[in-house]
């Protein structure tokens, strides 16, 4: 059974992780059990923007000083406050590090640029269509929709399901949320309702595997500024398909509690997710700072668009894409043997 570890080193099974609430019978998720803070045209303080966008406030403290943007207003107090008009870009700019640009390659661009930019950043299979699912979330028929991408997944396999379907909706949907209209709301529902969904694959992997999966044993975890679980639930279930045991720890941690756990547990490897890095040169630091912490005999990797390319020379492999897990994993598997 796959583990998640939270900040505060608890561990608990991945089946502990129960589907995401639903309220009404039409199976509506509401804001009161989503905690999603419907768009403002008002100006939102660092806090409020930092959780409904998914970036840290040091993030934003670090893009103000390096590019000048955002510009936050003052309030009496010298609080920042974001106009919406900044939120609408800040938005856009999350989208496409996602998508794996970088920040000083977009912050500078107005508004237009990022949202052309970000179209072109979603690739979408021909072969799927998602118009069907699309409905669903605009309709907001959160249990519908959890119910059809479970057969989705069963129908087209794990791996299909999440680089052909989770992740080109999650990023349809990312688009069509940035203008701070109501459906702003739908892409924050909608990746709890994927990591529900990935969440019952693990559960069913796991529950069937007995004893089946060895090494490697990987530390699943997010460079510090991740406000999401969405990308390590996925993560974890491609780990767990190639029959791997592994651990995932609660987004948000930092470096030297993910160095705790590494040091503390049996593993193989630890996988840094680096999607939220504000920069490559934070997500160099990041990599650097936790790779001289970690036991010789545990490996670092990491995943996502933020990573610099002469991290590499140092004996830190990058996962180009999740699909990409399996392959490094029987790389992984060879050279033990020939070691």
């Amino acid at each position: 059974m796959a583990k998640h570890i939270s900040a505060d080193g608890q561990m608990a099974d991945a089946a502990d992780f129960g589907p995401a609430q639903v309220d009404g019978a039409d199976g509506r998720m509401h804001e009161k059990v989503t905690g999603v803070p419907e768009p403002s045209l008002s100006p939102v303080g660092i806090g409020a923007l930092a959780h409904e966008i998914g970036l840290t406030r040091d993030t934003l403290r670090v893009w103000e000083r390096r590019y000048g943007f955002p510009r936050p207003l003052r309030n009496a107090g010298g609080e920042r406050l974001y106009p919406a008009e900044q939120v609408r870009k800040l938005r856009l700019v999350k989208q496409l590090l996602d998508a794996g640009h970088r920040p000083g390659n977009v912050l500078l661009h107005p508004e237009p640029v990022l949202r052309a930019m970000v179209r072109q950043s979603a690739p979408v299979s021909p072969h799927v269509d998602l118009a069907p699912l699309l409905e669903l979330i605009d309709t907001e028929r959160w249990t519908v929709l959890r119910n059809e991408l479970m057969w989705r997944l069963v129908r087209v396999g794990i791996e299909r399901f999440i680089d052909e379907i989770a992740i080109p909706l999650g990023a349809r949907v990312g688009q069509t949320s940035m203008g701070g209209s109501p459906s702003a709301t739908h892409a924050p529902a909608l990746g709890q309702v994927l990591q529900d969904v990935v969440r019952r694959a693990v559960r069913l992997l796991t529950d069937g595997a007995h004893g089946a999966r060895g090494r490697p044993c990987a530390l699943l975890a997010a460079v510090p500024g991740a406000a999401h679980d969405v990308q390590l639930a996925m993560m974890e279930v491609l780990f767990v398909l190639a029959r791997c045991r592994c651990a995932v720890m609660s987004a948000g941690v930092s470096i030297d509690e993910i160095a705790d756990a590494a040091r503390a547990s049996d593993i193989d490897m630890v996988v840094l997710s680096m999607a939220a890095a504000p920069d490559a040169a934070s997500a160099a630091r990041a990599a650097n700072e936790l790779q001289t912490r970690l036991p010789p005999q545990v490996q670092l990797w990491t995943s996502g668009g933020n990573v610099p390319r002469r991290l590499a020379q140092q004996g830190i492999q990058h996962l180009v894409s999740m699909t990409h897990i399996d392959s490094a994993v029987a790389q992984w598997r060879r050279h033990r043997v020939l070691s």
